[in-house]
C-alpha cells in the first residue's frame, strides 16, 4: 500500500517542503522519520520539525562529498529537531550553519565529527565576515555536541546567535592538547 508524502531520501523531502508542502509560518509541518541512516539534509524551509525514531535509531551521515550531517541555510528558520544523530565524521561538519539569524531547537539529538560539531559561519555584505545580526536563537535539551580530531577539533562554535543550554554536553576530545585552536565552546 503507497502511503501519502512517505519518501526514503532526505533531498525527496527537501523537494516536498519547497514545491508542494510550502512549508512556512502558515503551513508548519512534522517530518517523522524511521529508523535508518540517510544522507544528511540541507534546510532551507521554515517552521519545520524533523522528529526522529531516537538517537540511536534514527541517523543523518555527511557522507557522499557533503558540507556536514545537516546545513542550515537561508530560508531554515523555525526548525526544530529531535531524536536523532547528525553524524559528521566523514564530512568534517556535523552541523554547517550558514543563516546566522536562523532560530532552532533541538531535543534529545547526538551531533558527532571528527572538526566542526556546530558551525555558524559568518557572511556580510562587505566581506569581512563581521557579525552585523544578532537575531538568531539556538536552545538545546538534553543533547550532546562532540566532536574528535588531532588537527581540527571545534565543537561548537557561535558568533553571532544566541546558544542556550539545558541539560546538554559539549565536548572536544583531541589527541594534542597543546593545540590552543582546539576547543569545546567559542
Amino acid at each position: 500500500t503507497a502511503i501519502p508524502n512517505c519518501f526514503t531520501t532526505m533531498a525527496d523531502v527537501d523537494t516536498w517542503l519547497r514545491t508542494v508542502r510550502l512549508a512556512g509560518p502558515n503551513k508548519p509541518t512534522v517530518v517523522n522519520i524511521g529508523p535508518g541512516t540517510f544522507l544528511g539534509w540541507d534546510c532551507d524551509s521554515s517552521n519545520v520539525t524533523l522528529r526522529g525514531s531516537g538517537r540511536d535509531r534514527t541517523v543523518f551521515s555527511g557522507a557522499g562529498g557533503r558540507v556536514g550531517a545537516m546545513t542550515i541555510s537561508a530560508g531554515c528558520t523555525n526548525l526544530n529537531v529531535q531524536d536523532m544523530t547528525l553524524d559528521g565524521k566523514t564530512a568534517r561538519w556535523g552541523v554547517f550553519v550558514q543563516n546566522v539569524s536562523a532560530i532552532t531547537s533541538w531535543t534529545n539529538v547526538e551531533i558527532i565529527s571528527e572538526a566542526y560539531g556546530w558551525d555558524e559561519r559568518l557572511t556580510s555584505a562587505d566581506g569581512s565576515g563581521t557579525c552585523t545580526n544578532h537575531d538568531g536563537k539556538h536552545m538545546w535539551f538534553s543533547s550532546r555536541i562532540r566532536t574528535t580530531g588531532s588537527a581540527t577539533a571545534r565543537a561548537y562554535t557561535a558568533r553571532c546567535a544566541q546558544s542556550w543550554f539545558w541539560g546538554s554536553e559539549i565536548a572536544a576530545d583531541v589527541t594534542d592538547p597543546n593545540l590552543s585552536i582546539l576547543f569545546a565552546l567559542k
